[in-house]
């Protein structure tokens, strides 16, 4: 993951620690080889700048669905 993404995971609001972040960076990276990552929600999008970075290195797609139902 490039500094500059690193940085933006820093000051994107969530819970997420800069560890676990990097872990589902790499496994993302390794489960990519076998086709597109769907990720399904989402707090703030932290999560997001680890898993959407992983697409960059070998042009792997990353596919974010995150929907709100108001009353």
């Amino acid at each position: 993951m490039d500094a500059r993404l690193l940085e933006i995971a820093h000051t994107a609001k969530g819970f997420m620690p800069e560890d676990e972040g990097l872990a589902l960076h790499h496994a993302g990276r390794d489960a990519a080889s076998v086709g597109p990552l769907l990720e399904i929600g989402s707090y703030c999008g932290k999560s997001a700048v680890f898993k959407g970075s992983m697409g960059r290195h070998d042009d792997r797609v990353v596919v974010r669905i995150d929907g709100r139902i108001e009353s």
